[in-house]
């Protein structure tokens, strides 16, 4: 598994069970769900966040910093801007913004 530093908020996409294949050191992965939300996955050894979502289910969220290369893809929007911290400015980068989710 691949030690991440990444910023507090790094860019997550969603992507089907079938693209995502299973991460090196597998068995370093914890799982945690907390009540009434989604279980999230990360590695024992370093806390970082790998994915969430439902097991078995058809979707996955990935942390693109949690991968090794380009991963192909590149934002289409930003969401939950009205939780965005001040000491951490949204790029400038002429995408849509959606104060929760997007529509």
């Amino acid at each position: 598994m691949r030690a991440v530093v990444m910023r507090e908020f790094g860019p997550p996409t969603v992507l089907r069970l079938e693209e995502v294949a299973e991460p090196e050191g597998e068995d370093k992965v914890r799982a945690w769900q907390p009540p009434n939300g989604l279980p999230k996955c990360f590695c024992g050894e370093c806390g970082g966040h790998v994915f969430g979502g439902t097991p078995g289910g058809p979707f996955v969220v990935v942390r693109l910093g949690a991968l090794d290369g380009d991963p192909g893809i590149r934002p289409e929007w930003h969401q939950w801007v009205s939780s965005a911290p001040d000491w951490e400015p949204l790029p400038d980068d002429g995408l849509p913004r959606f104060p929760e989710l997007r529509g």
